[in-house]
């Protein structure tokens, strides 16, 4: 973790002599400033976590209600040359106890190679499916929550590297293709993610895109106990992703899979109907997260303080976490910039292996209802 912010220093020091040179004409002119907010009320009838908007567990006691699934973010572009300029996104959440959360969610250079050629550097959100980039702007989708866990591409959420992109039209649609390198921040604090390597691959044709990834990570892992399990493990994972709009109805669809040496396997896909009618868009989807708890050898316990033997560590959780999800609502576009949500959403879970979550892995029912917009 210390490397990483070493490096987004390093980082943050290049652009400002850079922003320095660039000040001969009003900086005014070259700030570009969006917002976006989300009011989130949720009532829930059983003890149960949801997923967040602000990529944090969000958990909720039965027949109780809230807003702590709101948010406020802002967007920044500043434009230092006709090729180079500096991106960053933020945010602010409260939780239940009304305390302030914040968080830069990317922040990174982009250098106009010429020829549709980007070349990027900083930190980015992991473009592994739609709704992890996506996550924070409510407005961008139907649903009124992200249909991405919290951990996101197997706990991968962001990085700190650099990026390549290139678009292209080719045959009948148009083409992006990304290549990015860098070091992983991975959402639980036993794993020290190391390398990180991915390809991601969009076609576009009309109404219709398609969307696939392919992303390799290294790491580090140790038990709570500071025991280190694997100095090098391994983690593979593949997505596909799709849109097509038929006018009187959108299809999405989306597929992730990842193998793991020691962290958890994960399986996300999900499928949702939207009936757009003038201003509303009623719909319904069904969405499935199922985690895969791999049995390994853990480390030999640290010895005990009076010099006898260690008391045998506890068994690492084997098997199956599925996480299932049915809902149906309605979006309502008030105007280009603001709407509202009403959405009613089963929950289904089932944790085989027992394994620990960071909210009540229980089944229930929610209604939430959002006011959204971009400014």
């Amino acid at each position: 973790m210390a490397r990483s912010l070493i490096h987004l220093c390093c980082l943050l020091v290049g652009v400002f002599t850079l922003v320095c040179q660039a000040l001969a004409e009003p900086w005014q002119e070259r700030l570009y400033v969006n917002g976006f907010y989300t009011v989130d009320y949720t009532y829930t009838d059983e003890d149960i976590g949801l997923v967040s908007n602000n990529k944090k567990p969000r958990a909720y006691d039965d027949d109780a209600n809230g807003l702590e699934n709101s948010l406020l973010g802002a967007q920044l572009e500043f434009e230092i040359n006709e090729n180079l300029s500096v991106f960053a996104q933020g945010k602010v959440s409260f939780s239940a106890d009304n305390n302030a959360s914040t968080a830069l969610d990317w922040a990174y250079a982009s250098f106009d190679l010429g020829s549709d050629s980007q070349l990027r550097a900083g930190k980015f959100q992991t473009p592994f499916l739609q709704g992890t980039e996506l996550r924070n702007i409510g407005y961008t989708r139907i649903w009124a929550r992200p249909l991405i866990p919290e951990d996101g591409a197997s706990g991968f959420n962001q990085y700190l590297g650099i990026e390549y992109l290139k678009r292209f039209t080719q045959g009948l649609g148009n083409w992006q293709i990304q290549l990015a390198a860098g070091i992983g921040d991975h959402e639980e604090r036993e794993v020290e993610s190391r390398n990180l390597e991915l390809v991601a691959l969009r076609y576009q044709y009309q109404n219709f895109w398609l969307r696939s990834a392919f992303l390799h990570g290294e790491y580090a892992i140790e038990d709570d106990d500071g025991q280190r399990i694997t100095f090098s493990g391994n983690v593979i994972m593949a997505s596909l992703e799709g849109e097509l709009d038929l006018s009187w109805c959108v299809i999405n669809a989306g597929y992730s899979s990842s193998l793991s040496d020691i962290t958890d396997d994960d399986t996300i896909y999900y499928v949702s109907l939207g009936f757009p009618m003038g201003r509303f868009t009623p719909f319904i989807y069904t969405a499935k997260l199922n985690r895969y708890f791999e049995a390994y050898d853990p480390p030999p316990p640290p010895p005990t303080p009076g010099g006898g033997p260690p008391p045998p560590p506890p068994p690492p959780p084997v098997g199956d976490h599925d996480v299932n999800s049915v809902a149906a609502g309605v979006s309502w576009h008030l105007s280009e910039r603001y709407g509202v949500k009403l959405q009613f959403e089963n929950i289904v879970q089932n944790n085989r292996a027992g394994a620990d979550t960071s909210a009540p892995a229980n089944d229930g029912n929610t209604v939430s209802i959002l006011f959204e917009g971009v400014f």
